[in-house]
């Protein structure tokens, strides 16, 4: 009999509790067990800090303003969970670029490490001649095919002979020819190639079908979760503000009732500055002080 076939297998040892780990779960808020990774790296990284003002607070205050964190939490994850599929321009073109160069090419490429360096006659101007130099244009692959191309600068003379596709530059700019890639990938065919698989417009329709704007029940869904992480964020911060006493408690009080349709005692305004839109900005104004027009 051999010697190994009477040795007896150790004993598999039980997986040891961390005996930290219950406590911590426990003093967790119940949200926070649920957060994305990427939620919590940031989280690890952020240095909390500490309004004085929030250190003499009453008891009651701390356990309103606790549960005014819970719920937008609550609502933003809400929000983060109908997107949670969503992508980036980026991420959403680097595998269509791909599949699209080896599928008509027979090469796969990393899109984001190889370049393409272009060189596009400079003329004179008003009269458009050639005045001999040139325009380096040099952007990765997926770059240049997210730029397009428009049909002037897919022209035969659009570029000089001596573009092409090259390695990713070093900090100095110095960088390697790709002549093995431009022989199985012609620039011409490669910008006929952008034009043809149209990124943006792929784009587009891609956030039509996740923002539901051709599915009238997924957009109310969309834009109800979206106002509801708006409302909790504007509670939150209208008592952060009281608590560390930058907002009067009347003015506190009436916003935030009408934040929750309680009254109508305000007004709302977008604001612009020289004539335009600035996102994120609403202005709040009581309707006793509102005019029709307000120019700033």
């Amino acid at each position: 009999m051999s010697m190994l076939s009477t040795i007896t297998p150790y004993p598999n040892r039980p997986t040891p509790k961390l005996a930290h780990l219950n406590p911590i779960k426990n003093a967790l808020p119940s949200w926070a067990l649920s957060l994305p990774p990427h939620t919590l790296t940031a989280l690890k990284n952020t240095n909390p800090t500490l309004h004085a003002s929030l250190k003499n607070i009453t008891s009651t205050q701390n356990s309103v303003f606790k549960n005014l964190l819970y719920q937008r939490q609550v609502a933003h994850q809400n929000l983060e969970t109908e997107l949670a599929n969503s992508l980036d321009v980026l991420a959403f073109a680097e595998p269509l670029l791909k599949q699209y160069i080896n599928t008509h090419y027979l090469i796969d490429l990393d899109v984001n490490d190889i370049y393409i360096n272009l060189y596009a006659p400079s003329t004179l101007p008003i009269v458009g001649f050639p005045d001999g130099g040139s325009r380096t244009w040099r952007v990765t692959l997926l770059q240049a095919a997210l730029h397009n191309f428009e049909l002037a600068e897919s022209l035969p003379n659009a570029y000089l002979p001596e573009s092409g596709f090259i390695s990713r530059p070093d900090e100095l700019g110095r960088f390697e020819a790709r002549d093995d890639i431009t022989q199985k990938m012609p620039i011409a065919g490669f910008i006929h190639l952008c034009r043809t698989l149209d990124l943006g417009k792929r784009y587009k329709a891609y956030l039509k079908e996740l923002l539901g704007l051709n599915d009238r029940g997924k957009q109310i869904r969309l834009k109800e979760k979206i106002r509801d992480s708006h409302i909790a964020n504007l509670k939150t911060d209208l008592a952060h503000g009281f608590l560390t006493q930058h907002t009067a408690l009347d003015i506190n009080e009436s916003l935030t009732a009408y934040i929750s349709n309680l009254n109508q005692d305000w007004q709302t305004f977008s604001f612009s500055l020289f004539s335009m839109a600035v996102d994120g900005v609403l202005i709040f104004i009581p309707k006793a002080a509102a005019k029709t027009e307000c120019n700033t």
